[in-house]
């Protein structure tokens, strides 16, 4: 496995503009809610010592907005990650196996409407061969009895595929 190893603490390549928006927003509403509470509200501190409060508080904020965005976007890319594992979890269990179910009922139904078709073709040609021989037979037997001739050749016979023309079944 020839993958770079990062430290816990980097933030990944594709997050770090994210990363650097999210941070800002935060850090920078911190700073402004920290300057207000200690040039509004602490009055009784001196110059010096609002400065150092000031100083000390944006480290603070400083500090909490970074681990902050860290785990906010930690969890959006733990989020993202579970998602695609759970996508292919679904469609390895869910769409593939109806995926298949559905083929192969398409796949049962193209082959019952292939025999269907087949066999309609079958009798169609079945009949016309019969219908051509029955044709044949009596333009012979016509053509004798107009010549005056006797005419004793056998009706059609179609028994050998299961129908018989001289009793109609």
């Amino acid at each position: 496995m020839n993958r770079k190893r990062e430290p816990i603490w980097e933030i990944s390549s594709r997050w770090r503009s994210a990363y650097f928006y999210l941070f800002s927003i935060q850090g920078l509403i911190g700073e402004c809610l920290v300057i207000w509470y200690e040039l509004a509200l602490r009055t009784d501190d001196t110059a010096i010592e609002t400065c150092i409060a000031i100083y000390r508080d944006l480290a603070l904020v400083a500090a909490g907005a970074a681990a902050n965005t860290f785990v906010i976007l930690e969890v959006m890319n733990n989020a993202m990650i579970t998602g695609k594992i759970t996508e292919q979890w679904l469609r390895q269990r869910l769409l593939e196996p109806l995926k298949e179910k559905q083929r192969a009922e398409g796949l049962a139904e193209g082959l019952e409407e292939g025999k269907a078709r087949g066999i309609a073709e079958g009798k169609a040609r079945g009949r016309a061969e019969a219908d051509a021989s029955w044709k044949a037979w009596n333009r012979r037997r016509l053509e004798a009895e107009r010549k005056g001739l006797a005419f004793n050749e056998p009706i059609p016979d179609f028994s050998e595929n299961g129908t018989n023309a001289k009793n109609g079944s």
